[in-house]
């Protein structure tokens, strides 16, 4: 099966989907190896993950700088026990999506099985497609949980 073809089904499982990120992203791949300058993907490959997160994290800085959240709000937010468990679920995340890059970087295979997962999410469940790494960080976790229960029956 050609990675156009493959490609192809994941831009049509998208659209069906609803889940327009994973179709525009798929569309531009597809646009890049039509026009075989298929050349620049070892540079996609290792600054797009970057500029996602620096994307995601300006989104999450703008209400800051719009003067929505202040000083005084988040210390008196994160003293809260909403505002412990929310920071526990930041170091959570952070920790899973490192090592969903990890995992996928050994194993990029699992990406594609997180997108379907992500594409069945968006489209039956109502959920948002913005966590492959905390996917495959949860898919790393479950698989060392594996690994230890293995180790401890053998």
């Amino acid at each position: 099966m050609s990675p156009e073809f493959l490609l192809t089904i994941i831009l049509l499982l998208s659209i069906l989907g609803k889940n327009y990120s994973v179709a525009i992203a798929t569309t531009f791949v597809i646009f890049i190896t039509l026009l075989r300058v298929d050349k620049f993907f070892p540079l996609l490959e290792k600054y797009t993950l970057t500029g996602g997160i620096i994307l995601l994290s300006i989104w999450v800085l703008i209400p800051i700088a719009v003067g929505k959240i202040g000083v005084k709000e988040i210390f008196h937010f994160m003293v809260t026990p909403v505002g412990l468990i929310v920071i526990l679920a930041g170091i959570s995340v952070a920790v899973l999506a490192a090592s969903g890059v990890s995992l996928l970087s050994v194993n990029p295979e699992m990406s594609t099985g997180i997108v379907v997962g992500s594409l069945i999410g968006v489209a039956f469940f109502h959920g948002l497609p913005v966590g492959p790494m905390i996917g495959a960080g949860i898919v790393a976790f479950i698989l060392k949980i594996f690994s230890w229960i293995s180790d401890f029956w053998c």
